[in-house]
């Protein structure tokens, strides 16, 4: 008797709610082990939002003297207040 054959014969004995959960089990195991593209899609979405970014860096770039300091404490005081 091959795998399959049993696994048929061991199925097939089981009541309804018992074939259910095994459906929703072979359902979890085909999704995980299908190829997955979305992810592919979403990485190379967000390695060209980052490599936008980079090159709107290059053309715009910061003066070299700029205070990224004071630039963070300033807008933490627009827009949270002074907290002395």
């Amino acid at each position: 008797m091959t795998l399959r054959q049993e696994a048929y014969e061991k199925i097939a004995a089981l009541p309804d709610n018992g074939i259910r959960l095994v459906i929703a089990l072979a359902d979890e195991i085909l999704k995980q082990s299908a190829p997955q593209s979305a992810p592919d899609s979403d990485a190379d979405e967000k390695r060209a939002a980052f490599l936008n970014i980079m090159e709107y860096g290059r053309q715009h770039p910061f003066p070299k003297d700029f205070d990224w300091e004071k630039a963070r404490e300033e807008a933490m005081i627009e827009k949270y207040g002074r907290f002395d």
